[in-house]
């Protein structure tokens, strides 16, 4: 009876050292994780080499879930989950919950003037287009073009229609009035690289009247299955709805762009 009483305190000393043993595993391999931290908010439109670094990997740590009305929204609730610094948290959250907004006004637009139709097929937004192109030319550090030579140049070239918009039919064409352009296809989405290259996405949403809304980014962050954009159309009005993120199946087209 004794040895039996020995046995089984003997056995649960085991058990407890093992538990104990797998939890400090479990907390080292937790704190081995680098943290990730940038020491300011991010405020501003455009993303520094070393904030796309951070940011990148920092994306790649979040989860998310879709919603009933098609928009996402981050799964933790605080980046200490991630081990990733408030700020950054933040970031993210703000551009999910806007990201999501826009999403919603989007789709209950239903003004077929916001869409054009041509022969070549549904047009883009009436300027985003253009702001894109600008602001990417302006990340070349080509500074000598601004929205009015850009329009000027694709209405010449017969790409861009006044009142309608740019004709995502000839979108490639358009693009390489002003870049070398390279189509990207979806099978290499995840393999996208913000920090090394530009790339011109046009995203896509359905509205409430089963036709699609289309609008041009620029490409900040890739992770998770999709894009953290910028929009440019949205910087130039000074909204501060300037980011952007939506998954790779909103996709319509995307462009790698090298200056010519």
């Amino acid at each position: 009876m004794k040895k039996s009483f020995l046995f089984v305190i003997s056995s649960f000393m085991l058990i407890a050292i093992i538990v104990s043993c797998q939890h400090e595993g479990c907390e080292k391999i937790s704190s081995e994780i680098e943290f990730l931290t940038i020491n300011h908010d991010i405020t501003g439109t455009t993303l520094t080499t070393s904030e796309k670094s951070i940011l990148q990997k920092a994306l790649l740590r979040l989860d998310f879930v879709k919603g009933e009305n098609g928009s996402y929204s981050i799964v933790q609730k605080s980046g200490k989950e991630v081990r990733i610094s408030e700020p950054i948290y933040n970031f993210f959250k703000n551009i999910f919950e806007k990201s999501a907004k826009k999403n919603l006004i989007t789709r209950m637009m239903i003004d077929e003037d916001t869409i054009g139709e041509t022969e070549d097929g549904r047009t883009g937004d009436d300027d985003c287009v253009i702001y894109t192109i600008v602001a990417i030319l302006h990340d070349m550090n080509e500074k000598q073009y601004d929205a009015q030579k850009v329009r000027k140049e694709l209405e010449m070239a017969g790409y861009y229609i006044p009142g309608k918009g740019t004709r995502l039919g000839s979108l490639k064409e358009a693009l390489s009035l002003f870049f070398n352009v390279y189509s990207v296809d979806p099978e290499d989405y995840a393999d996208v690289n913000p920090s090394q290259d530009f790339y011109f996405v046009v995203k896509q949403t359905r509205m409430i009247n089963g036709q699609y809304s289309y609008h041009a980014e620029t490409v900040q962050l890739n992770g998770n299955g999709g894009f953290m954009c910028r929009d440019d159309q949205a910087v130039a009005m000074e909204d501060t709805t300037s980011f952007d993120f939506f998954v790779y199946e909103d996709v319509c087209s995307l462009f790698r762009l090298k200056i010519r």
